[in-house]
């Protein structure tokens, strides 16, 4: 449901596939299953070549400043300001 007016009497916690426990298990062996089987573009588990990388630059940095991190990875959209303002999405700001 995109809001709460929208959701109205249905009962979530009741109609749940899996409890919040559940999908986390669900996703640890998720992951694990496809960490650690072979990848058709690698040809190689993709936790072996994490290792490979490890063993050859060491481990990455850890996160310091989660919001310059996530700052680094947003979409960057340039655009030329100009009298009748700009455009993105073919939206125009003025």
């Amino acid at each position: 449901f995109s809001n709460p007016d929208q959701r109205g009497d249905y009962d979530s916690e009741n109609k749940a596939a899996l409890t919040l426990r559940e999908l986390e298990r669900w996703l640890t062996l998720a992951v694990g299953t496809y960490h650690g089987s072979v990848h058709n573009g690698l040809l190689q588990p993709p936790a072996a070549r994490w290792a490979e990388a490890v063993a050859r630059v060491g481990v990455p940095a850890v996160v310091t400043r989660a919001t310059s991190f996530l700052v680094d990875f947003l979409p960057i959209l340039r655009r030329t300001l100009t009298r009748t303002g700009f455009v993105i999405d073919h939206i125009h700001y003025y």
